[in-house]
């Protein structure tokens, strides 16, 4: 429990001195000027209250400020408690340096705190402490450490009308008692937490700060701050001094305990945290060693996130050489995956854990199964939509790792262009070129949107004179670079061919779409397609003839080695290829007709939309029933799809498509979007979720049964889902669309009362059985002695008229 304590000043200064009262290191730095100072001790003479200071009495050791004022202070008598500061640590500094007489140095500016002066002749109502002479009589001032330590013959120096005031004085200053808040023997934690809450109002303690603290070492001379300054330093020789403290951070706790949450970062062992520090920075290195020498990043300004270090040195420190082969492949692929898609743009450090697994695969030489992909992105019109140069977003970053990647030369001599991080600060920095200049651009009439984007960027050396290329259109200023006889050359390592893009003609539409091609075809090439990439790029086009042949793509696709491995064990949703051409596999889950029906029906819509007014803009948007994750949603003007809420829409029309556009009630956008959705529902039921082979469930009478074990749901609401693998043989057991009622017989032969539901979720159709009357159902089956997990057996009898069930009891657990 806190408990209270009041500290004579001459106590609390000899504490201090004898370093039995210390300021941790996540303080902020003495910043009270003298002017302060003097007004704090001017409260402190008359004896008024100048606030309590709280203290953390313990013997652990943190990280603490070891110069006060410009005074050196010791360090802790072994064995003794030590009294941390954490609140008044300004209070406590000022009193310090006017008693101690300090000089305080700031930046560029000195504070001689042994010029603080008592005024003599000053009233009761005025300042008696003052921060110097100027303007006073000398002979009526005093300085305040001459007070205390000036001694009698000093003090008898004065006239005999200040002898009772200098005593009074001076015993004000010394009986003054500080009040104070001492917490015992608490833990760090508990410690910063206190510290942050009374210091909510100002900056509150990083992380980093915090482990500066707790993980401070005497006898092992670790001091996490100057030990991240000294990896920085190294680092800054080879222009990757940005590591933020957080990044190394992160890297230290996947490798401790592959997650980086601040919890988990905060309850790192401080032992475990300095015994595996060097190897965290050696492994930190590699991966930085590996940006530059594979990926060609030579400074860490274009690297996506600073976070792709701690996925890095995760691998680099459970993989002791450079990988190759496979391994190669699928660790740059998980680097452009992360990078291409923003990924860590939000929820970063949940999901840097998630993408620790995957290197753990990729460490086993497998390749990891994902659930994002970037193909929308790279296609050239996921390449123009998402290209407007920004050199703070990943995107454009990992566009810009590409361009250094092919080591852009000057267009003046052919040589490697050099980088720098303080070349590609912003925008406009000096490594930054639009090809076709942005003034130029301006006056023809370019929109924004294509004059700053990505594809109108190139990397350059930092002395090229662009005020000399001005506003001059391409044929004008790139003869200028006449004597460079490798022009071509030069710029082919540019992603630009001067000829074949239009350049000398001054045609920038023609340039800005072949070289957004460029990027994409590059880009592609980055990426181990998997059947996730498949989807995304075929929801990225509208073009019938892309989706044809990504369809045949798909069809012809085979399994990843390691589901050829496991193939009695791993469902296979795509169609392997076959020795004998269009031979289809008998065990796949694709029929080719379903292919020929997704292949004739993929750019036909239905004639009619539902669409919805917005109550507040009166505008409309399209309404989708059930969309790919199973909730309502509705398309925006923007072409963007939103979760629908009944609150905001109003006004439900079905209204034929020529009608919606004639009168312009929806847009191309909004209708773009719909078209990939209708194309996600029809590719999905054609090919995720096609009629499986089901000869081997089901013997002559048409009958199966499952193990059904009991769980919450079941018991609360009587509901028991049908295993998807049964699906098909339930087709057609009603007109209805959504239920039917059924027979279902209870385990003691009662007939209950239920109905056999037809439900759609993101991924496909499910069938469950609902009770109608789930607490007489309860009692009537006999569940009274059944819990959860218990196991009952589910048998489907006939299909039609009415699907019967039967259930009974099982032994089997």
């Amino acid at each position: 429990m806190p408990e209270s304590q009041n500290f004579l000043i001459t106590e609390l200064i000899n504490d201090v001195k004898r370093g039995l009262v210390k300021i941790p290191q996540f303080q902020r730095d003495f910043i009270w000027s003298k002017q302060k100072a003097a007004s704090l001790m001017d409260s402190i003479l008359k004896g008024y209250p100048i606030g309590t200071l709280i203290l953390w009495k313990t013997k652990e050791t943190l990280r603490s400020i070891k110069n006060l004022g410009g005074i050196n202070l010791p360090e802790t008598p072994s064995g003794d408690f030590i009294q941390y500061v954490l609140d008044g640590q300004q209070r406590l500094t000022s009193i310090f340096a006017t008693i101690s007489g300090a000089i305080v140095r700031r930046d560029f500016k000195i504070e001689d705190f042994s010029e603080i002066y008592i005024n003599l002749d000053a009233n009761d109502d005025e300042e008696i402490v003052i921060p110097g002479k100027d303007g006073y009589d000398e002979k009526t001032l005093i300085k305040l450490t001459s007070l205390l330590y000036g001694g009698l013959e000093y003090l008898a120096s004065f006239s005999k009308k200040y002898f009772q005031l200098l005593e009074k004085y001076k015993r004000s200053i010394e009986t003054y008692p500080i009040p104070s808040i001492l917490i015992r023997e608490v833990s760090i934690d508990v410690a910063t937490e206190i510290f942050t809450r009374i210091n909510e109002g100002g900056k509150p303690l990083s992380v980093f700060e915090i482990m500066v603290a707790k993980t401070f070492d005497i006898e092992q001379n670790f001091d996490l701050s100057e030990s991240y300054d000294e990896l920085i330093s190294n680092l800054s020789r080879i222009d990757y001094e940005t590591i933020s403290e957080a990044t190394v951070l992160r890297s230290v706790s996947v490798i401790l305990t592959k997650e980086c949450s601040k919890k988990v970062i905060l309850n790192l062992n401080k032992i475990d945290f300095i015994k595996n520090w060097q190897s965290a920075v050696c492994a930190i290195e590699r991966a930085v060693e590996y940006f530059r020498s594979v990926f060609k990043i030579s400074v860490s300004k274009i690297l996506p996130y600073n976070d792709l270090i701690v996925i890095f040195a995760y691998f680099f420190h459970h993989h002791n050489e450079y990988p190759h082969g496979k391994t190669e492949q699928y660790l740059q692929d998980l680097f452009w995956r992360i990078a291409l898609t923003e990924r860590y743009s939000s929820s970063t450090e949940t999901k840097i854990a998630q993408d620790i697994k995957r290197v753990d695969v990729i460490l086993k030489g497998h390749l990891p199964d994902y659930n994002y992909s970037p193909y929308s992105k790279l296609t050239p019109e996921g390449i123009e939509q998402n290209g407007v140069f920004s050199v703070s977003r990943s995107f454009i970053k990992a566009i810009l790792c590409l361009y250094v990647e092919q080591h852009p030369k000057s267009f003046v001599d052919n040589s490697i262009v050099k980088i720098s991080n303080d070349w590609l600060k912003q925008a406009n920095s000096k490594n930054y070129h639009f090809f076709f200049p942005k003034s130029y651009l301006t006056q023809i009439g370019v929109e924004n949107a294509k004059i700053n984007h990505i594809a109108n960027v190139t990397i350059v050396e930092a002395s090229l004179n662009k005020r000399a290329i001005g506003s001059k259109s391409p044929d004008k200023y790139i003869k200028k670079f006449s004597e460079n006889s490798n022009l071509n050359e030069t710029m082919e390592t540019h992603l630009i061919k001067l000829n074949s893009y239009n350049v000398m003609t001054d045609d920038y539409e023609t340039f800005f779409k072949m070289r957004i091609n460029a990027i994409s075809d590059a880009l592609k090439k980055k990426i181990v397609v998997q059947t996730i990439d498949q989807i995304n790029e075929l929801l990225s086009t509208s073009d019938p003839e892309v989706i044809n042949s990504i369809i045949e793509k798909i069809k012809k696709s085979k399994k990843k080695d390691s589901e050829s491995e496991n193939s009695n064990e791993t469902e296979n949703y795509f169609l392997k290829e076959k020795n004998t051409p269009n031979e289809i596999d008998n065990n796949s889950d694709v029929s080719e007709e379903a292919f020929e029906l997704l292949e004739s029906s993929t750019n036909q819509i239905d004639d009619i939309l539902t669409v919805t007014k917005n109550k507040s803009s009166g505008k409309y948007f399209i309404y989708v029933e059930g969309d790919i994750d199973g909730n309502d949603t509705v398309i925006n003007p923007f072409g963007k799809r939103i979760p629908f809420d009944i609150e905001l829409f109003e006004n439900f029309e079905d209204i034929s498509l020529d009608d919606l556009l004639s009168e312009n009630l929806i847009n191309n956008d909004q209708l773009i979007e719909f078209k990939k959705h209708k194309k996600l529902e029809k590719f999905r039921s054609c090919v995720l979720h096609k009629e499986r082979n089901f000869e081997k469930k089901f013997n002559a009478e048409n009958k199966f049964n499952f193990i059904f074990r009991i769980n919450k749901s079941f018991l609360e609401n009587g509901y028991l889902t049908i295993p998807k693998e049964f699906n098909q043989s339930l087709m057609g057991t009603t007109v209805q669309h959504n239920s039917c009622d059924i027979h279902l017989i209870s385990i003691n032969g009662k007939q209950v009362k239920a109905y056999l539901y037809h439900g759609r979720s993101g991924w496909g159709k499910y069938f469950q059985i609902r009770i109608k009357d789930k607490p007489a159902f309860i009692d009537d089956a006999g569940f009274e002695g059944k819990t959860i997990g218990d196991n009952i057996q589910v048998t489907y009898e006939e299909s039609i008229p009415l699907p019967k069930f039967r259930l009974s009891v099982c032994d089997q657990k």
